[in-house]
């Protein structure tokens, strides 16, 4: 059986469009010859400045984020009144990394004392350290 061929579309775009049957043709757009109506893009493109009042947004730097009137304070600010202190929070204290402070608690060296699942260092605890590190060593 004999097929009649279909003459094939020129869409506004400047791509030609013919069926799936046809040879050489596919069902998705061939480029032609005639060039495209857009604009070409210049390489500088997208690289405007942005205004000093916004910032990048932290995980999609292409999105802006406008900057808070007043910032927070720290949470860091307040440890010298709390009475309990969080590991990283001691380890910071003592100028040294979590993993050390996690031994330093196991080995009991250093008190500490549990709040549900989560685990705290006395103030006092530290200084305990402290003493006996500096007898020790005098």
């Amino acid at each position: 059986m004999h097929t009649a061929h279909r003459p094939t579309a020129v869409t506004a775009q400047g791509t030609r469009q013919g069926t799936a049957g046809e040879a050489g043709n596919s069902p998705y757009p061939v480029p032609s010859a005639t060039p495209s109506a857009r604009p070409a893009q210049t390489p500088q493109q997208g690289t405007r400045e942005r205004p000093a009042h916004t910032a990048r947004h932290p995980r999609n730097p292409g999105l802006s984020t406008p900057a808070p009137a007043s910032l927070p304070r720290p949470r860091e600010s307040g440890d010298a009144t709390r009475l309990l202190l969080t590991v990283e929070q001691a380890a910071r204290r003592l100028s040294v990394g979590r993993t050390t402070m996690f031994k330093l608690i196991k080995s009991g060296d250093v008190d500490s004392v549990r709040i549900g699942h989560a685990r705290r260092v006395p103030v006092e605890a530290l200084t305990a350290y402290i003493d006996r590190l500096a007898r020790g060593a005098a």
